[in-house]
Parts: C-alpha cells; structure tokens; sequence
C-alpha cells in the first residue's frame, strides 16, 4: 500500500539503497526520500505546496500539503523559510509526546507553518520532514547510526550563512556522529544557469574562496554561482565524509527522463527539470504553470 502511495512521487534511490531499505527482502522499510513532481499524485493537477508563493491558489496549496501527508503515510513537518540559518529541534516543539494517532500529531505541526527557520532536526520516526524549493537548495541529513534526521532550505543567502553546517552541529547535540551522516543536496538551479550578476558572483566567490568554479560565466553569458558547489564544501567542512554527500542520483535521473521523455536536461537543475518548479522559470516567462514550491520530504 505505502508503494502505491509513493508512486506518484520522484524517488532518490541512492538514499534507500544506501541506508539498506529492506522492504523488498521483508525487513523493516528504513529511511526514504522524495522530491514532489509539480503534477498531484493524487489528481494529476497541479502540487505546488506553497500557500505564500505570490499569484498561487493557497487553498490549493494546503489541500496539497494534507494530501502529502497522505501520500507519504505520516504527517509531515513544514516550516516557514525565510533564508536564515535557524535550526529547529523539532523534539523540543513536540516535548517528547506520544501520540496515539496521526491526526493528533499532525495538529501539533500545524502551527510550525508560521515557524520562522530553515532547518529542522529529529530523533523521531513517526513524523517526516519537509524542505520547500523552487530553485534554492533543500538538503537532507540522515545519521541512521545515531537516528538523527534533518532537513533543510539553502539558497544563496542560507548558503552564504552556513545552514547547512547549523544542521549538522544541531544534530550532534542529539547524538550524531558527522562521520555516520549522509547527506543528499537535492534539485536546485545549477551553476551552469544560476546567473546573478557580477555583484553577487563576485561576493560569492569572495564567501568561497577555495571552491573552484563557486563563482563563473554561466551558460547565458553572464556571471553566475554554484550554490550546489559551494553546500558540498560546507558539509565537508562541517565533518561529513565525501563520499556520503550526493549530488545526484541515476535512478532519479531516469525516472524525470522516462516522465518527460527526454533526456536532453539536467534533472537536478530546477531550470532545467520540466517535471519542478523553477523561480528563475517564472520570471523569465510569466508562466503561472512554473510558480510554486515542490518539497524534498525525508522519511525516516
């Protein structure tokens, strides 16, 4: 059942399989990890799941949000973004209760919608974990060693002021090894497309001086940056092993091509991807069809 539920959404593969999901061998399911499509897996119209995106249908927007609670089989935590570099320990919000039902604990994160930050953190496994995007960066944290789970928003100023590097020191103070932590930045603009104009480009590369390519002519001709670049150096510097941080994923890519029937993009660039929403998209051709937020939603 819970198969035919996540059917709709656009799996990152690498995250089952290299945390051991033992769904297929009869063991406990463990961690997952999912973008939303901009088409309902539950009606085929549209899942934009932002209720502040300017010139969107908010009531839509938050039928989406209780239909991805169903649609990932538990409730599910969203804050309000505001580009800062806030973590929430979202054990400290729910005080450690037990809840008998998920209705119960989803009424408790109701109000976490107007919570100002940018990253969250858990020990739980009856809650998932929401990161909003349309172009910035959402990135997943897993420790399945330790338990710890986070996620989090990093676009260009939440890069600059480190967040990701907030959720990892959050995650320690709950038990988490940085070495057993996995990490997936997920789709955002890439640098070959992210272009910003020479004053930002310039700071950017200022912020980052040992990331090669952070700051470059993008495919436009102008100057750019590489959020995605520079992310990977601050998980690196944070203490989390190389080889755990991912920036893409072959059976994502797949599926976005086997959607789309081309393979003439980068799945991982959100203005590249015809299957998510794209800011940059919207502005440059007013289409409403491209204004909105997807989520990369962790569920451990």
């Amino acid at each position: 059942m819970a198969d035919r539920r996540f059917a709709g959404l656009l799996e990152i593969g690498a995250a089952s399989k290299e945390l051991g999901s033992g769904a297929n061998q009869g063991e406990p399911e463990r961690t997952r990890l999912f973008i939303t499509p901009m088409d309902s897996p539950v009606d085929g119209g549209d899942f934009n799941l932002s209720f502040r995106a300017a010139e969107t249908d908010a009531a839509r927007a938050r039928e989406n949000r209780r239909w991805l609670r169903f649609v990932v089989g538990r409730p599910v935590s969203c804050l309000h973004q505001v580009h800062s570099a806030r973590v929430l320990d979202l054990d400290q919000v729910l005080e450690g209760a037990v809840f008998g039902d998920g209705d119960a604990l989803a009424e408790r994160l109701v109000p976490l919608q107007d919570e100002e930050a940018d990253g969250q953190v858990t020990v739980r496994r009856d809650v998932a974990l929401a990161a909003f995007s349309a172009d910035c960066t959402p990135v997943a944290f897993v420790d399945e060693q330790d338990g710890v789970f986070g996620t989090c928003h990093s676009g260009r100023r939440g890069t600059e002021q480190n967040i990701v590097g907030a959720v990892v020191d959050a995650m320690r103070s709950k038990g988490a090894h940085a070495a057993n932590i996995s990490c997936w930045i997920g789709p955002h603009i890439c640098g070959n497309c992210y272009e910003t104009g020479e004053k930002i480009a310039d700071a950017f590369a200022q912020r980052f001086p040992d990331v090669p390519g952070a700051a470059a002519l993008t495919r436009f001709g102008g100057p750019g940056i590489d959020m995605g670049a520079a992310i990977a150096a601050e998980l690196r510097q944070a203490g989390v092993p190389m080889e755990h941080i991912h920036t893409s994923d072959d059976g994502f890519v797949r599926e976005c091509g086997k959607r789309t029937g081309r393979t003439d993009f980068m799945a991982f660039c959100t203005l590249e991807n015809p299957l998510l929403y794209s800011y940059r998209e919207y502005t440059l051709t007013s289409r409403p069809r491209c204004n909105g937020r997807f989520a990369l939603v962790l569920v451990p």
